[in-house]
């Protein structure tokens, strides 16, 4: 079974932004499968890493559309992307410090504002980005 299972109801419109949500998805899972299998540790060092790249870059092209089209809550946006990633090197520390506790609560960290995000934050854009011809 999936840390988190994907479900159409986390579609926010763009297809862009749903295929990075969707691999946003399967890298968490993939992550949760390694501390689940006993390989927690080495997960820490290139599965979270890759994690938090492509959290970066999906913050970065969400926030790039965001300007282009003047959306009106962008600096609100920006701020939860900011407290996501300075939350995320928090957790990364303390896990890489040998914490298999802090290693759960990075990952529930992870899932619940992953789906709280898109389903909250992210799907408000669609709708005002379709508006503006992007799909």
């Amino acid at each position: 079974m999936a840390f988190i299972n994907w479900n159409k109801q986390y579609s926010v419109g763009v297809k862009l932004f749903d295929d990075q949500h969707f691999k946003l998805v399967e890298m968490a899972n993939a992550l949760y499968e390694a501390f689940k299998s006993g390989r927690g540790r080495e997960a820490l060092g290139e599965t979270f890493k890759g994690l938090v790249d492509y959290v970066q870059v999906h913050f970065t092209a969400e926030e790039e559309l965001m300007l282009k089209h003047e959306y009106p809550q962008l600096l609100r946006h920006r701020q939860e992307h900011i407290e996501l990633i300075a939350r995320i090197k928090d957790l990364y520390g303390k896990a890489l410090s040998g914490s298999s506790a802090v290693s759960m609560e990075m990952l529930n960290f992870l899932r619940d504002w992953l789906i709280r995000h898109i389903a909250e934050s992210d799907r408000q854009y669609g709708k005002f980005f379709n508006d503006r011809g992007v799909f």
